[in-house]
């Protein structure tokens, strides 16, 4: 199963309060899915082959059909792992459905205006 949530940073900052940071990997869409051969992932390359991240996920990064959201957010000083864990969870669904449910994307890339008329992708 292809990762969903990759945690990159967790900052205790001097309140005590954290700062947690990482990126979703979104699955796109049919109408959503637009290739990018040259992305680069935010998990820095180092650490994708320490975690375990495959050739494969990477792929559909670049392929379009994984798309690659960044987040970062505080948590207060004595929130708990497992807290923190479910929040990442409840946005990441709220993430998901933000795209699924968005403009048409890939139909739409390629689409040109030539001062008159709107020409679609081909």
């Amino acid at each position: 199963m292809a990762r969903e949530i990759i945690v990159t940073s967790v900052i205790k900052n001097p309140d005590n309060s954290v700062t947690v940071g990482g990126v979703y990997w979104l699955a796109a869409p049919t109408n959503r899915v637009i290739p990018r051969p040259g992305l680069v992932s935010q998990v820095p390359l180092a650490s994708a082959v320490t975690w375990g991240i495959t050739t494969g996920e990477l792929a559909a990064l670049q392929a379009g059909t994984t798309v690659e959201q960044s987040f970062s957010f505080g948590v207060a000083a004595g929130v708990g792992a497992a807290s923190i864990e479910a929040s990442l969870q409840t946005d990441y669904a709220t993430q998901q459905t933000a795209l699924t449910n968005s403009a048409p994307g890939a139909k739409f890339v390629g689409a040109s205006w030539d001062g008159t008329t709107w020409t679609a992708a081909t």
